[in-house]
């Protein structure tokens, strides 16, 4: 992978790049991604195991579990919605949208984080004054996308999903992990040895 940091960009769109390690080739065309925001790997990932988690329990027809006890509850009409209850209950999920003294929007993660004027206008039956929205996965940081990934993998390897497409996905990163950390032994090994 060529790793480039961009030293400068014009108005008509070109850009100046500084490459590390590897150098590209002339007349090659070439990707770039942004690093300050969640890598397409992880936006791929995302969205690939969120339908085969739907389709599994579609094919199943199984949208309840019972995980010892306590019971989980996937039922969605689609897997657009299935994705967005995944958000809520293992994600970042919810943002509280409340209207301020100064009629100003502001949010808060918690709704015991918000005013208590704010409050008590909701519970003498303002209800308006308070919204409950969902975060939208492109609002989610790199670490926490990785997270709520985290969540579901465990989630779907405990219910025992075992579709081609999700074996395949989990084989592609194993292998992925196993290459890191043969690759960061060898490293390791070399710097030992010859420094």
């Amino acid at each position: 992978m060529l790793k480039a940091k961009c030293i400068e960009c014009s108005d008509k769109g070109f850009a100046t790049f500084y490459f590390e390690g590897k150098k590209p080739k002339p007349n090659d065309y070439y990707h770039l991604e942004e690093q300050t925001g969640k890598s397409l790997e992880l936006n791929g990932l995302f969205h690939a195991i969120i339908p085969e988690f739907y389709y599994w329990m579609f094919n199943r027809d199984q949208f309840i579990f019972n995980d010892g006890g306590v019971e989980l509850d996937f039922r969605s009409a689609n897997w657009y919605k299935l994705k967005d209850l995944l958000k809520q209950n293992y994600g970042e999920g919810n943002v509280y949208k409340f209207v301020n003294d100064k009629y100003e929007m502001e949010e808060e993660k918690d709704f015991y984080s918000i005013p208590e004027y704010v409050i008590n206008d909701f519970n003498d039956g303002n209800t308006k004054r308070v919204k409950l929205v969902l975060k939208s996965w492109r609002d989610y940081t790199p670490k926490q996308g990785q997270l709520l990934i985290d969540r579901i993998f465990k989630l779907m390897d405990k219910l025992g999903v075992d579709t081609k497409k999700y074996l395949q996905i989990r084989e592609y990163l194993d292998k992925k992990e196993t290459d890191k950390l043969n690759n960061d032994n060898y490293i390791k090994n070399v710097k030992n040895k010859f420094c």
